[in-house]
Formats: C-alpha cells, sequence, structure tokens
C-alpha cells in the first residue's frame, strides 16, 4: 500500500481456513514505518510484526512466517 510514513490503514480480507475450508473476515491493519517496513497486525491470529518490503513495495519478510530467498 502506497502510505506516507507514519500513516496506517485497515485493509479488511477475506480470508480462507484450512483444513475446513471456511472462508471468514480477517481484520488487519497497515503501518507505514520508513521506506522498506510496515507494522503489520493481524489480531485473529495474534500476528504483529515488522514487515519488510523491496523499493517496488513487495514485502521480502514476512517474520515467523517465510522471508522471499529471491526477487
Amino acid at each position: 500500500m502506497p502510505l506516507d510514513v507514519g500513516t496506517a490503514t485497515p485493509a479488511p480480507a477475506a480470508y480462507l481456513t484450512f483444513p475446513d475450508l471456511r472462508l471468514t473476515h480477517l481484520e488487519q491493519t497497515y503501518r507505514r514505518v520508513d521506506a522498506a517496513h510496515y507494522a503489520y497486525a493481524a489480531p485473529l491470529f495474534g500476528y504483529n510484526e515488522m514487515l519488510e518490503v523491496s523499493p517496488l513495495g513487495f514485502v521480502l519478510d514476512y517474520p515467523r512466517l517465510w522471508r522471499a530467498t529471491a526477487l
């Protein structure tokens, strides 16, 4: 999301649970910290981490979940 530094926005999404394949509402928020980082929160999962993004805005690192190995 092209947010200004210091700005936050909600970003609700549809989430497909597994293995029961149930569609549910996922509340999540993003806050721009600097050119390369967003604070991300998904309270449903107790997830609150700092995401690293590329200059083009692609997420490079979701801590405790995955990290890009190539661009």
